[in-house]
């Protein structure tokens, strides 16, 4: 009946010890659950942050991108006035090339009129040198046929004044030898010269009437065919100086060509950016709210778990310090409220009967509502 006594027959009929045990064990081992939970949410939770802190710098430099390109200047203004000028210097080249067009008809016109103007020159040529051929032919003609009488003239009358009627020897008249009379040979011979000689003036002066002739035509038509080379010359140099201003024009067309097409390039390229950079914020702005979401239930977890720790470190300490005097002292008085006596509730072995009547111990580890 010593009081070591009385404890040693309390833990053989509570079996205190087994149980202290039994719970000591559950409790660590749901509060090492509990605590690699908790390592676990929290390890997430940093990552989350983590993740956090990156896509809200990225989200921050989209949106300073962003801002940048909203910010820069339309293209849409610059192409407008490209494609002005481009249509402004397109319809000077249209009406360039109308002009040369003209031009050119009109020194084809030319050139036609001036070889119009002259075969009628040639023609008329022909004309004045076929009237004048024809005169001069028989004239020509004459003129021949009057040399031959002269030349022939001349032997005779060189023949028959060479028959003398003296003798070469002794100087005395050769008797019975007359020498000829060629008189009537030199009148003839003065008749032919004078009419050779008008025949060679008419000649003459049919040549210088025929030059004459031509000389007008020459003229006239020479003045006409000038005006028309004045005209042509004109035209081509007024061609020239449209075809060196339309080249110009052409080059600088290109030059807006090339330009305009750069800025629509860079305008493409500019919406492609801006669309990048808009769906980029959109993309993580979502993954921002995911994470925030993720890192609100992470803290949440790590709250409640927590909470469970803390209450599992109270059970534990009630369990180490109170539990055992109260478990002691529930069994003796139950023992004594017993109506029968302590006795009739044990068998011979010393152990607790089991008995409906009796309320089992209860520990729930794993649900925020714990009972004892």
């Amino acid at each position: 009946n010593t009081p070591s006594g009385r404890n040693e027959v309390l833990e053989k009929l509570s079996k205190s010890d087994f149980m202290i045990e039994d719970i000591k064990n559950r409790i660590n081992k749901r509060y090492n659950e509990l605590s690699v939970d908790l390592r676990t949410n929290e390890d997430n939770k940093l990552s989350v942050t983590s993740k956090l802190d990156v896509y809200k710098g990225q989200l921050q430099t989209l949106q300073d991108k962003l801002k940048e390109l909203e910010n820069t200047v339309s293209f849409d203004d610059d192409i407008k006035l490209y494609e002005d000028k481009i249509k402004v210097i397109q319809d000077k080249i249209s009406s360039q090339d109308t002009e040369i067009d003209k031009i050119s008809q009109e020194l084809n016109g030319f050139s036609e009129e001036r070889d119009a103007i002259s075969t009628e020159k040639t023609n008329k040529s022909s004309l004045i040198y076929d009237k004048y051929d024809k005169i001069q032919r028989e004239k020509y003609d004459k003129k021949s046929t009057l040399e031959s009488k002269i030349s022939n003239l001349k032997e005779e009358i060189n023949k028959l004044e060479s028959i003398t009627d003296i003798c070469p020897v002794c100087g005395q008249k050769i008797p019975g030898v007359l020498k000829p009379d060629t008189t009537k040979q030199h009148e003839d011979l003065k008749v032919y010269s004078e009419q050779l000689s008008k025949i060679i003036y008419e000649i003459s002066s049919d040549s210088t009437a025929k030059q004459d002739e031509l000389n007008k035509l020459n003229e006239f038509y020479d003045s006409k065919i000038d005006e028309i080379n004045r005209k042509i010359n004109e035209s081509k140099t007024s061609r020239m100086t449209i075809e060196n201003e339309r080249r110009s024009n052409n080059n600088q067309l290109l030059e807006y060509q090339r330009t305009l097409m750069s800025l629509k390039t860079k305008k493409e390229s500019y919406l492609n950016t801006l669309n990048e950079t808009k769906d980029g914020i959109k993309k993580t702005k979502e993954n921002i709210c995911n994470l925030e979401k993720d890192k609100t239930d992470l803290e949440a977890n790590i709250t409640s778990l927590n909470t469970h720790i803390d209450i599992i470190n109270k059970i534990n300490t009630l369990v180490k310090r109170d539990f055992r005097g109260v478990l002691l002292s529930n069994v003796i008085n139950f023992i004594d409220a017993c109506p029968y006596g302590p006795l009739s509730h044990f068998k011979d072995d010393g152990f607790v009967e089991s008995s409906s009547n009796v309320s089992p111990i209860e520990l729930d580890l794993s649900k925020p509502i714990f009972k004892l």
